[in-house]
């Protein structure tokens, strides 16, 4: 799944719950939540290979627009709200595992990071099985509601 609906789920759970460790908690398992949902994904791998290519800087780039979008979005939507650093924290939270799963690519012998990896590829099982249009509108309903819950109920 792109990076922008993991942020704006974990945006939204944050600014509505008081409690740091139930966010961190909440947001990190969103993150397989959505995951095992029908998704579109761009293809990043050029980040699982230990030596850089010009594919590389296009994928660092791709993800770097994703998630400036979705942060500054969800920045726009919960910069007035009071539980606006309980909302970072969700954002942040949401894209632990997939910060988890490009590390056990740069180490692939890390069991503690192979703990969070295998999860992490499980949950794509309808990877390829779905037609395109399933999985950019799942991408569309997830962050299309999330933003409908931030603007009205932040």
């Amino acid at each position: 799944m792109l990076l922008t609906p993991h942020i704006l789920l974990g945006a939204a759970i944050g600014s509505k719950i008081s409690s740091p460790s139930l966010v961190f908690a909440l947001s990190f398992a969103s993150h397989y939540f959505l995951d095992a949902l029908p998704h579109y994904e761009y293809d990043i791998s050029g980040l699982k290979k230990k030596k850089a290519e010009k594919k590389l800087l296009f994928e660092f780039l791709k993800l770097t627009a994703d998630f400036c979008f979705g942060a500054g979005l969800a920045l726009l939507l919960v910069w007035n709200s009071p539980f606006r650093t309980g909302a970072i924290l969700g954002m942040l939270s949401s894209l632990v595992p997939d910060a988890l799963l490009f590390l056990s690519w740069r180490h692939p012998n890390s069991k503690f990071l192979k703990f969070f990896a295998l999860p992490h590829r499980a949950c794509h099982f309808l990877k390829n099985l779905s037609p395109a249009w399933l999985d950019l509108s799942t991408e569309v309903v997830v962050a299309s509601t999330t933003i409908f819950f931030l603007v009205y109920y932040v």
